[in-house]
């Protein structure tokens, strides 16, 4: 299903990731689906990756901004993580997916 900014999972996938939650790496928030008869489906969850880590490397990256609308958004072709920048995190958030008006790249 489709989702803004944050991927919908199951419980199935949330409960073998319960460590991470613990380690306040991400949240789980409860979602709710109902059917035009009223039967509710609450197996779902938004998965919030909370740790937020500066990691791409803009000098060797080869990267794009592209506008939609007043928005602009990076792209990025190929990526290139800096050294020892996630640190002992399992999962991280790049920061730089929310730059918007860095240098344009092609």
């Amino acid at each position: 299903m489709p989702t803004y900014n944050a991927p919908l999972v199951s419980k199935r996938l949330k409960n073998n990731f319960e460590d991470l939650e613990n380690d306040k790496q991400i949240q789980f928030i409860n979602v709710n689906f109902s059917d035009q008869k009223g039967n509710i489906n609450d197996d779902y969850y938004l998965l919030n990756v909370l740790k937020v880590v500066p990691c791409m490397d803009m000098e060797k990256s080869i990267y794009y901004i592209k506008t939609y609308g007043k928005t602009d958004v990076i792209q990025i072709k190929k990526l290139y993580i800096i050294s020892n920048s996630l640190k002992n995190y399992d999962i991280v958030r790049m920061k730089e997916k929310n730059i918007y008006n860095c240098d344009r790249r092609v």
